[in-house]
């Protein structure tokens, strides 16, 4: 057991050990650490000569300063021969009903972002500080209503920030519900904005319609003029077929040069595992325009402000939008994993394969990202088809029908990946 006075940079460096340990504070209250890094808060009390305890709630949505508020209402209570429970319930309750918004999420956004990427946290505390916080972070959680929120999505949304309002709305929710879960909130007042945006209505991936369209696409991405990162970006995007958010937080340390492949790690969200994604000769040709000394550090596709910080998906999604001559024919980087879908099962490849490849659930095949070698020989071949086929859409020479690209003979002998 660690004795002695408590403060948050001790607590921040209490770590997880094999068996579960406390440390603590004083006066009965403990810190409890578990062997999954998990810490709760702990009361211990003879109450009626008998020996109790009780949870004060879990650090950090239970900071050092509120859990030594309920103690002392705890040993208030027990010097007025009443039992602890009611004075930390007592004091849970006042600071639910004193607790401004801005209080619960940061309460919120610290427990959120364990085992999200640098990215997406930044992502999250630039919409708390600049959407959310200036109009109602002053306000008390518990007096928000409907009605607050809803002018402070249509104001986002009047500025033609459509996807933005849909965002701002998603966190609010997420927040709210928070709340409620811990007690601190009655009930949750944005649980029905999303029947009161009509303009919010998810739609559909814009979807590549036809060979001539695919080319039209891949032809302004070689004419484009903007940044050479993204220009580059969203030549690599057909090559490799990941989610825009792989895309966009792959590292250099994830390339293996030797072996032509991009390992992308299992931290990179709380539900993907290891995928390994081959590098056809193209992909290796527009990495190794980026990073020609194989360096590993880094994004892979870095904003221009700087190796530290990727490159946004809207970015590359305006871009996109700037290819295209025809709203109609807008699309999304997400595009390009739904083309393949179709396209490389036309061209005689497995569902298997094409699942493995984009690491998802593909026709009657789930993949199974366990095995990150699965089908990778024919996963390489696959690749290759899919770039050649590309490259004859844009050269001058005869474009390769696509009922021709398929996939060869040579490749029916077994794998011996699989």
């Amino acid at each position: 057991m660690i004795t002695g006075k408590l403060t948050d940079v001790v607590i921040s460096q209490l770590r997880a050990r094999d068996k579960i340990y406390k440390a603590s504070d004083g006066d009965g209250m403990s810190l409890i650490v578990h062997p999954n890094g998990k810490k709760w808060w702990r009361f211990d009390f003879k109450y009626h000569k008998k020996r109790n305890s009780i949870s004060l709630g879990v650090y950090p949505d239970v900071t050092l300063s509120l859990a030594r508020e309920k103690r002392a209402a705890c040993l208030k209570a027990l010097l007025a021969g009443v039992h602890p429970t009611i004075g930390r319930d007592n004091i849970l309750s006042n600071f639910g009903e004193n607790q401004s918004f801005r209080e619960l999420a940061e309460s919120w956004f610290r427990c959120w972002k364990k085992n999200k990427t640098e990215a997406h946290v930044l992502k999250i505390r630039n919409r708390l500080s600049d959407d959310i916080l200036p109009w109602i972070g002053n306000h008390i959680a518990q007096n928000i209503d409907e009605n607050k929120l809803l002018d402070v999505i249509k104001d986002i949304e009047i500025s033609n920030s459509v996807d933005k309002a849909h965002r701002v709305r998603q966190t609010l929710n997420q927040i709210f519900k928070y709340g409620v879960g811990l007690g601190i909130l009655d009930s949750d007042p944005s649980r029905y904005l999303r029947h009161k945006q009509l303009s919010l209505i998810n739609a559909p991936y814009p979807r590549i319609t036809s060979s001539d369209h695919l080319k039209q696409i891949m032809m302004g991405i070689i004419s484009y003029k903007g940044h050479r990162n993204c220009k580059l970006a969203l030549q690599f995007a057909p090559l490799v077929f990941v989610k825009p958010t792989v895309l966009i937080n792959g590292k250099w340390g994830e390339i293996k040069w030797d072996e032509r492949l991009w390992l992308i790690p299992n931290n990179l969200n709380t539900t993907q595992s290891l995928h390994a994604v081959p590098l056809c000769d193209r992909a290796i040709e527009i990495l190794a325009k980026l990073n020609p000394q194989r360096l590993k550090k880094g994004y892979i596709f870095h904003s221009h402000s700087g190796a530290n910080r990727p490159l946004s998906a809207n970015t590359l999604n305006h871009a996109l939008a700037k290819i295209a001559s025809k709203k109609e024919e807008r699309i999304t980087v997400t595009s390009f994993r739904n083309v393949v879908k179709i396209y490389l099962k036309e061209m005689g490849w497995s569902d298997q394969t094409i699942g493995a490849q984009l690491g998802t659930s593909f026709g009657g095949y789930t993949h199974q990202r366990q095995n990150w070698k699965l089908n990778l020989n024919e996963r390489r071949s696959m690749m290759t088809v899919w770039a050649n086929y590309l490259e004859s859409l844009t050269s001058t020479a005869d474009q390769i029908s696509m009922y021709a690209a398929v996939r060869p003979k040579t490749q029916l002998q077994k794998d011996p990946t699989r």
